[in-house]
């Protein structure tokens, strides 16, 4: 059980993007998105009723990971 919660501490310090200052965010809706680095910033995490998923709730959609944190699949479609 421990090391489940290290591998949720772990998911959540890569996925957690970087803060925007509000002088720049108020610019944010002009700019293009060319490029994408990280996973955006976790708002929830779950497990499925079966313990055999993960969904990871970030601002540009939803992560769904193994038990071991492979990847299974991305959600497009955040908040």
């Amino acid at each position: 059980m421990s090391q489940h919660l290290i591998s949720l501490a772990l998911i959540l310090s890569l996925l957690s993007g970087p803060v925007i200052p509000s002088a720049l965010a108020q610019e944010a809706e002009v700019w293009t998105e060319v490029l994408r680095i990280g996973r955006g910033g976790v708002t929830d995490i779950a497990w499925s009723p079966t313990g055999e998923v993960i969904a990871v709730a970030t601002e540009l959609g939803t992560w769904l990971y193994t038990p071991e944190l492979e990847t299974i699949r991305f959600l497009e479609g955040g908040l």
